[in-house]
């Protein structure tokens, strides 16, 4: 039994808690200071990184450098390592040999613990084997290594450690203090503060250094042997400070600061605080100082993470020490071993993982990954919300006994998993998740058959690896774009208060002041499906907004066509049109129209709706609402990405709470070419020209969405707000995608119920919706034209407003409806071939209709719980 923690303490308890665990009447505790060890279990050298010098990556600047240095010493390490490959072998690899080490080792091993004279005799042969001199001289070449990555680099800084330095020391046997007469104290000072822990040496019975070239030699990490089992619960924290929860303990207001760059400033200030004589305030300026330094620590050791080599795997982007614990437990354990963990769900699912992921199951190592929800608290002081996961990896030698991966999800009890449990190979992993490998989360056997169908059937928005259409919508190399970060972008944010202190006068949505106009910052709790005006900051109280909730435009409001969500933010248009223009750099072209697409990036899978796409004004807009730069047929994607059958595909894709690029990419979409081709409902019609309406109808219902109404082909003003038609509308699209996704009768009714949080709160809404979507359904499966008898006049003929303007626009529409509002594309119309021809069989051939609870939220009128 081995084990290590950071913390002295915790380490103290386990010794005590294995003491109770193995006590034996007579005889004496045992002594486990030799297995029971304090140290950074991440933070350490390996003989694979000590073998090949200091890596450049060790050169990054961090809190106190100066760049020029950095620069130079990168260069200086660069020829120095180009220099050692012409030495010969035996001189310019590093010899980390523990052979003698680890015989050493073992005979303090076989001391026994069952007399007190053998416990004392056991302590003191493991103080004297710390004190050997090959071992201290081993562990000091790996401390000088590692130091290298947090090393200051400035003018007047103790001279830096590169290549020629580690070969210096490792030379030296003697373990002569550096020569720089600060260098020696830095570096004790550094191992001190970082505690690094080099397995190989602390535990070199476990693993042995002694074949490099041996077939039982660990790769990545240049040893042999490892753990029969390795067990733990890391921690799931993100590496780099968070200034806000660094503050929040040690000074409140710049915790509290309204915006990150306000934070900032505050932050700058202290470094030249003075009181209200004029004297330097020590306080504060200590505290300047102790925030420098741990930013220092954090992006250093951020920095050893993702540039050592140490974590080919899992170091990457904005480091979270699970992933890291993750890859970490896999070097450990010998080719017979195995390891389980507890950790966050995103291990399997997340981009940043992602690598590691799919490496474990292409070299068969991955297990299991069984997912909790916490709803019934099974870790009392982790979020309800939160999901884990029991993760389960094999040594490199029982690939022949793990092929498919076991995998459940959604499990709120142990004796839950078994019937939610289902299995995946290699193939299966790519089939469902191409770009990345990652996890699907499906809840039960039959979500996964039901996703696998789709998947089949539909290609992903975007492919980035063989086996399918690269990219059938045509997006381009940079086809996403996020405006403004809420925190990085924050400095170009003016508030109402703000504007109207210098001047500004408010019309409309807009500020107009000092030659310049500023637009509103739409956020994504503004916008839902086909609403561009879902929420408003106006009449907040701070209830709401310390839930991050907002209110919501009432129906009475949602019929006015000039109201307009109130933010708590303006941009400059300049600004705001710099973000829009062409950026060569990369390869993405001006965008040019008077309207954007995109969807809400924070949802997750157990909201009444995870997927929600809208279509805005072209105003600023934050980085939670990522902009889809699609020109032609947005209209159609907008309208699949607003159902449910594409929804549920979602929701088996994703633990989180961030729809990110990688996710949304990989979602099983309807090609454009599908929408030429008319289905049996569509009166030979293309079913372009069938769904266009209702996407003009359900959109344009206030003067700001005129310039996205025109680029529909409609020059009218706004359609009326009439809840009872856009009712209809939303279940006929929905209808219509789940025969275009090839889902039969049985199988609509699995899909909708699974969305259980609308049901369970509004069961008499959820009654509602769900008798109009099957009726339409079924309607369109018997084969015949199909015209919803409810909805006179039809789709984009309805009651419209006056004609009139909007600040955020200033196009005034012409009045009267447009000769054809459903055809703005001049694309050849092709009939007598249906969708099951193009799609594949078994869309409309049902032999009978089942019953069944349907979970839906077609409209958003009826009222949901805010997802921030």
């Amino acid at each position: 039994m081995h084990g290590v923690d950071i913390n002295p303490l915790a380490a103290e308890l386990a010794k005590v808690s294995l003491w109770l665990e193995s006590l034996t009447p007579g005889e004496p505790l045992a002594y486990l200071d030799d297995r029971i060890k304090t140290g950074n279990a991440l933070l350490g050298a390996s003989p694979a990184v000590l073998e090949r010098g200091i890596p450049d990556g060790a050169f990054e600047k961090l809190e106190g450098d100066q760049q020029p240095v950095v620069t130079k010493l990168r260069q200086q390490n660069d020829q120095e390592r180009k220099g050692a490959e012409q030495l010969p072998f035996a001189e310019r690899v590093m010899r980390t040999s523990t052979a003698m080490v680890r015989a050493e080792a073992e005979k303090v091993a076989k001391i026994g613990d069952h007399s007190l004279a053998e416990v004392r005799q056991h302590a003191r042969a493991h103080r004297q084997f710390e004190q050997r001199p090959e071992l201290r001289h081993l562990k000091r070449v790996a401390d000088v290594w590692c130091a290298s990555f947090l090393w200051p680099k400035h003018k007047g800084a103790p001279t830096a450690i590169t290549s020629n330095v580690l070969r210096a020391v490792e030379k030296d046997e003697e373990d002569s203090p550096l020569a720089d007469e600060g260098a020696e104290a830095m570096l004790r000072d550094i191992v001190r503060r970082n505690q690094f822990f080099h397995w190989h040496l602390e535990f070199p019975r476990v693993f042995r250094v002694e074949e490099s070239e041996g077939d039982d030699v660990n790769p990545e990490t240049g040893w042999q042997g490892g753990f029969d089992a390795v067990l733990g619960n890391p921690p799931w924290e993100r590496v780099k400070i968070q200034k806000k929860e660094w503050f929040a303990a040690r000074d409140e207001k710049i915790a509290a600061a309204a915006t990150a760059s306000i934070r900032d400033r505050m932050i700058e200030k202290l470094a030249t605080s003075v009181d209200e004589e004029g004297r330097p305030n020590e306080g504060d300026r200590q505290l300047y100082a102790e925030y420098q330094s741990d930013q220092r620590e954090s992006k250093g050791q951020v920095t050893m993470y993702r540039k050592s080599g140490l974590f080919p795997k899992t170091g990457f982007g904005d480091v979270n020490t699970y992933a890291v614990f993750a890859e970490k437990a896999r070097q450990l354990i010998g080719p017979e071993g195995m390891a389980g963990l507890v950790l966050p769900t995103g291990i399997a699912t997340d981009k940043t993982t992602a690598p590691f992921f799919s490496d474990l199951v292409e070299t068969r190592q991955m297990v299991a990954v069984l997912d909790f929800e916490n709803e019934e608290k099974l870790f009392p002081a982790v979020h309800h919300s939160y999901r884990y996961c029991l993760f389960t990896v094999a040594g490199r030698d029982r690939a022949a006994e793990t092929s498919e991966v076991r995998l459940a999800f959604r499990a709120r009890r142990p004796d839950q998993v078994d019937a939610r449990a289902f299995v995946l190979d290699a193939d299966g992993f790519a089939r469902i998740n191409p770009n990345t490998g990652t996890a699907p989360v499906c809840e039960s056997p039959e979500h996964l058959r039901l996703l696998e169908g789709v998947q089949e059937r539909l290609p992903v928005l975007r492919r980035h690896v063989g086996g399918g259409p690269a990219d059938p919508w045509k997006l381009g190399k940079t086809p996403f774009l996020t405006m403004f970060h809420m925190a990085s972008a924050s400095g170009h944010f003016s508030s109402e208060e703000t504007l109207l202190e210098s001047g500004g006068t408010r019309r409309g949505a807009i500020f107009e002041g000092g030659g310049e106009r500023y637009l509103p910052l739409y956020e994504g709790k503004f916008l839902h499906h086909y609403d561009s005006r879902f929420s408003t900051f106006e009449g907040a109280t701070e209830a709401q907004l310390r839930m991050n909730t907002l209110p919501r435009l009432d129906a009475q409001q949602h019929r006015d066509p000039s109201a307009l969500p109130f933010p708590r933010h303006w941009v400059a248009e300049s600004e705001v049109e710099a973000r829009l223009a062409e950026d060569k750099s990369r390869l993405r072209e001006a965008w040019t129209h008077g309207w954007m697409m995109g969807w809400r990036d924070v949802c997750r899978a157990v909201d009444e709706r995870t997927v929600i796409a809208s279509v805005m004004p072209r105003t600023a807009v934050g980085h939670k609402f990522p902009v889809i730069l699609l020109r032609e047929g947005a209209e159609l994607l907008l309208a699949n990405l607003s159902t449910f059958v594409l929804d549920f595909a979602a929701r088996q894709k994703y633990a989180g709470a961030s729809l990110a690029y990688f996710l949304f990419e990989q979602l099983p979409v309807l090609p454009p070419d599908a929408y030429d081709f008319s289905a049996p409902w569509t009166r030979g019609a293309p079913l372009a020209d069938w769904i266009r309406p209702r996407v003009l109808e359900l959109t344009y219902t206030s003067y700001e969405m005129t310039l996205w109404a025109q680029h529909l082909g409609d020059d009218g003003p706004p359609f009326v707000w009439d809840q009872m038609r856009r009712f209809l509308m939303r279940a006929e699209l929905d209808a219509a995608y789940f025969h275009l996704y090839g889902i039969e009768r049985a199988d609509v009714d699995l899909v909708l119920d699974s969305f259980r949080a609308f049901k369970n709160k509004q069961p008499a809404v959820f009654q509602d919706t769900k008798a109009e979507i099957v009726r339409v359904y079924e309607a369109m499966a018997e084969g015949r034209p199909f015209t919803h008898p409810s909805l006179t006049p039809p789709p984009a003929q309805g009651p419209r407003h006056p004609p009139g303007t909007s600040p955020l626009t200033r196009v005034i529409p012409v009045g009267g409806p447009p000769k054809n509002p459903a055809a703005p594309a001049a694309k050849k119309k092709r009939r007598g071939k249906s969708a099951p021809d193009q799609l594949g069989g078994g869309l409309f051939g049902l032999d009978e209709v089942e019953g069944g609870d349907i979970q839906l939220d077609i409209l958003n009128l009826f009222g949901e719980d805010e997802q921030v």
